[in-house]
């Protein structure tokens, strides 16, 4: 991988602290100069789960998983390669060899994509919270309870043309990046945009990061489609997503398996 040499990967290594970034997954107790706690692997009643501060490294004596902060970032995140390298090195605040410009105008435009896709749920989970909002209403009447509505952060968006783009751009979000999120449609001959998204409940849908990257949306009447997807963007395949894959991906490390 470009730029991620030998020498990069021991600077992450020797920059990161393993026993902050596990703490955050696994209650660790000091014991001599190591921690020990649950290995979060597998299940287990007593901890074989063994992390050397000094070696930066990790042990399950119970599963045999092991290794260093980029390993267990991996394994707990489901990132890829170069992802968790670019995590850890803008945690651990380590400089990384110049990419090419085609490669930090990519990373760019999908950090864009994340930050507008987050506003958008945000938007559309206090539109349907407005009193009235026949969205609730339906959710109720398919048996969701409030929490559940929460816990997947469902939405409204709102039976009009343009209140989500006229939002968006007061949140300093332009027409142009809606468009590319899929939140917005070009108007025709060029006369300004309008929402994709209009009268629908809305289903956010996160990477196993936890990252927005699309909306799923469907109608309450009889319009066509029914259901209704963001496009493709730099963020968003829906050949490749899959919905509530956040809140599933621990389950899912855990086991092994997808039933």
């Amino acid at each position: 991988m470009p730029g991620f040499t030998p020498e990069v990967l021991d600077q992450i290594r020797g920059a990161a602290d393993l026993v902050s970034l596990i703490s955050q997954h696994v209650s660790l107790k000091r014991v001599g100069k190591n921690y020990v706690g649950l290995c979060p692997f597998h299940k287990e009643k007593s901890p074989s789960f063994n992390v050397n501060p000094h070696k930066q490294s990790y042990k399950c004596f119970g599963c045999g998983e092991g290794g260093d902060v980029i390993s267990f970032m991996r394994k707990t995140t489901g990132m890829g390669f170069p992802e968790t390298v670019r995590e850890l090195a803008r945690q651990f605040h380590v400089s990384l060899p110049e990419e090419s410009p085609a490669a930090r105008q990519k990373a760019s435009e999908r950090d864009l994509l994340h930050q507008v896709n987050a506003w958008a749920v945000g938007f559309f989970e206090q539109a349907l919270l407005k009193p009235g909002c026949p969205g609730l209403e339906y959710l109720r009447s398919r048996g969701l309870d409030d929490e559940r509505i929460r816990a997947f952060r469902l939405g409204w968006a709102p039976d009009d043309w343009e209140s989500c783009r006229k939002a968006g751009e007061a949140a300093g979000f332009n027409a142009q990046l809606l468009e590319r999120a899929g939140l917005a449609l070009p108007g025709k001959e060029g006369r300004g945009h309008y929402d994709r998204f209009r009268g629908r409940v809305v289903f956010p849908i996160f990477d196993a990061q936890g990252r927005a990257i699309g909306i799923g949306a469907r109608t309450l009447g009889d319009e066509t489609p029914k259901y209704l997807n963001s496009p493709t963007t730099e963020v968003f395949s829906k050949g490749r997503a899959l919905y509530a894959l956040d809140r599933a991906a621990q389950e899912i490390r855990d086991q092994g398996r997808v039933a």
